[in-house]
């Protein structure tokens, strides 16, 4: 659209926002093409999926038109529930928005466990809250929801495919089922790869799709772990760069990386900001930041999301994130001033993350993004299944109004199976022709709130050295090996809470480089894109080899879950090493198991593999055979073995 267009557009648009367009777009002057595609959409009355990059107004191409449609028939009630992911972009939605809703002298409140300004007999009819406390509110005081006209979900990517994103599909629909009028839905995302898919799991109705795509222009360096100090500081003198955004992978690297870089030019102005730090000290850092003019900041995750830290010069990632979309999102936190543009360093320790590296920004380049097809999460069922009970908790409902609210993502049969497990835990109970009501197992859930969320704790197992008969130590994620305290150990059995383990001597020589989680934690389909690095020659169902000595370095690339299953599935027959999640060490390259061996090693596993998915809090209230099943969906445990059993060995030179 020509500029002239454009200008016709936004004074077409502008009429049509008579009371919001000064508050939400006066302080611009004009629309960004996301707004120009959406509003008009949204004052017809459809309902809308939209995607465009960072900072480009997706939040006020929404509120504007829907604060507009409310201030045509304004009620007191509950009108509007915006959700975001976390709590904190709840908090910086909030403050974007606030001298907005001021000026046009609009009641606006949050709901999250850190701010709960929305109660009954204090309701506004806008509230801005995350999906764990919408469900606190629906069960607990469903009746405000009845003139909710609207719901606007943002950052929708960070809960697509999760089971998060599965507890919110259904709190729509039990949103629907209160709601006296039509509901419509936006839903907002800076990174959709099939918005067709999200708007059918979210909106559930005819949509429409506003996208605005642009060339991501993405600037970056590797730097070698060992003198990266040194190297940012030439770039920040070279580049004059004031304000640097670190992203670690653990709360512990957080800390250490900030003692390391409390040196000329930011000294003293270097904050940490993890999840261990209470709710004041991580508003206060994130302010404190947003003030500086010049500073680091080194994060975990926590700063991966859209929170207002002010404009960063460049980001820096010490080791590689988890995935693509991961990495883009975290680079989208920099640049903000310029739309398309990023400046990025990444760190690396050895080769291997060096080639991880510049896999991740060449698919982020291309916004090629990696994913199985969602297997919904049967965690969900048990937790919908205690919310929605309690809501029910004076007239109790019945086993087909549970089947109903999962029609089409869970079979009536697993929803038998799993009300079944949970009569038998008491944790629910059947009542007068067999009503269901909360039961007395779940009541301390109930009173702390915890029925409203899937979230899992965080999980430490106790390490026991066999040799020994000792404990040694406390680790987060032990399988397959680990590192603690200078030692490779690898896990010989377990139980809930405990493994136990014995030296690992590597009779290859080969220094151990698994250490929890150095290399991420992905799956075969990006080792065949790492292997095409190394070995440009092979192709997609080749597995290279070479030789040392008595043995045979076996380059499978299939990732810690799935090199985790594929070495157990042998372990009784052959004896193999796995070396990084990247090589086998095998005398033999005999090493393909069967399908069936694959399937059996996954259910075999499944125990330990879950502690590296993203799976609900309430998983392991699944009956066992649900659990299995679980897990063999969501690894896509099918497409691995069809995959195995289609490659063959080539023994390849020295990469």
């Amino acid at each position: 659209m020509n500029k002239n267009a454009n200008i016709e557009t936004d004074k077409k648009i502008r009429k049509d926002l008579p009371r919001t367009w000064t508050p939400f777009f006066g302080s611009f002057g004009t629309l960004k093409n996301i707004q120009r595609l959406t509003i008009p959409l949204i004052l017809e009355g459809k309902n809308v999926l939209l995607s465009s990059p960072k900072a480009t107004g997706k939040t006020e191409a929404v509120l504007a038109p829907v604060v507009e449609r409310w201030l045509e028939n304004p009620k007191e009630g509950l009108c509007v529930v915006y959700i975001s992911p976390t709590r904190a972009l709840v908090n910086d939605i909030y403050k974007r928005v606030k001298s907005a809703f001021d000026y046009l002298d609009i009641p606006l409140s949050r709901r999250t466990g850190d701010h709960p300004e929305f109660k009954r007999g204090r309701i506004t009819p806008f509230l801005i809250t995350t999906p764990e406390s919408l469900d606190s509110l629906i069960s607990r005081y469903p009746t405000v929801f009845k003139e909710v006209g609207a719901v606007i979900i943002d950052e929708v990517h960070l809960l697509h495919n999760s089971y998060r994103g599965d507890q919110l599909r259904i709190l729509l629909r039990r949103l629907k089922r209160i709601v006296e009028e039509k509901l419509n839905i936006y839903v907002m995302s800076a990174t959709i790869s099939d918005p067709q898919s999200i708007g059918r799991n979210f909106i559930e109705e005819e949509f429409k799709v506003a996208i605005k795509r642009e060339p991501i222009i993405i600037e970056y360096y590797l730097l070698k772990g060992s003198n990266f100090i040194e190297e940012i500081q030439r770039e920040v003198r070279k580049r004059n760069l004031k304000k640097l955004l670190f992203f670690v992978n653990s709360r512990y690297e957080a800390e250490e990386a900030a003692k390391v870089l409390s040196v000329p030019p930011f000294g003293q102005n270097v904050w940490v900001h993890h999840g261990s730090m209470s709710r004041s000290e991580r508003e206060e850092v994130e302010n404190l930041f947003y003030k500086a003019k010049i500073g680091v900041c080194v994060a975990t995750s926590t700063l991966e999301f859209g929170i207002d830290i002010g404009d960063i010069d460049a980001v820096v990632l010490i080791t590689p994130p988890p995935d693509s979309a991961s990495l883009l999102q975290r680079l989208g936190r920099g640049n903000r001033m310029r739309e398309n543009y990023m400046l990025a360093y990444g760190v690396y320790l050895d080769e291997m993350q060096k080639i991880i590296f510049e896999q991740l920004f060449e698919d982020a380049k291309n916004e090629d993004y990696l994913s199985f097809s969602h297997t919904f999460d049967l965690s969900v069922v048990c937790q919908q299944a205690f919310s929605y009970l309690y809501q029910k908790r004076r007239i109790g409902t019945s086993i087909d109004a549970l089947k109903r609210l999962f029609q089409g993502v869970v079979s009536y049969d697993d929803i038998e199976k799993i009300v079944e497990v949970l009569l038998d835990k008491r944790l629910i109970m059947a009542g007068k022709s067999r009503l269901l009501y909360p039961g007395e197992g779940i009541g301390n859930a109930i009173i702390y709130g915890g029925i409203h969320s899937n979230i899992p704790d965080r999980k430490e197992f106790e390490v026991y050295d066999v040799a020994a008969g000792r404990m040694i130590g406390r680790v987060e994620n032990p399988f397959p090996s680990f590192t603690l305290s200078g030692r490779d150990w690898m896990v010989v059995s377990w139980e809930p809470g405990r493994v136990w383990v014995r030296h690992q001597e590597k009779k290859s020589g080969v220094k151990n480089v698994f250490t929890g989680k150095k290399y991420g934690f992905w799956d075969f389909r990006f080792g065949i894109r790492l292997k095409k690095k190394l070995f440009p020659r092979m192709s997609e169902y080749e597995i290279p080899f070479i030789r040392r000595g008595d043995y045979l370095h076996i380059f499978h690339f299939s990732g810690p879950i799935y090199s985790f299953i594929w070495s157990y599935a042998l372990n009784e027959r052959k004896r193999i090493e796995d070396v990084g999640d990247i090589f086998f060490v095998s005398e033999s390259t005999e090493i393909i198991p069967q399908k069936v061996d694959i399937e059996n090693a996954a259910r075999e596993t499944s125990s330990v593999v879950t502690h590296y998915m993203n799976l609900g809090r309430y998983f392991g209230l699944l009956p066992k055979e649900l659990r299995e099943k679980q897990v063999l969906s969501s690894l896509k445990i099918d497409e691995f073995a069809d995959w195995l059993l289609k490659i063959r060995m080539v023994e390849a030179e020295i990469p």
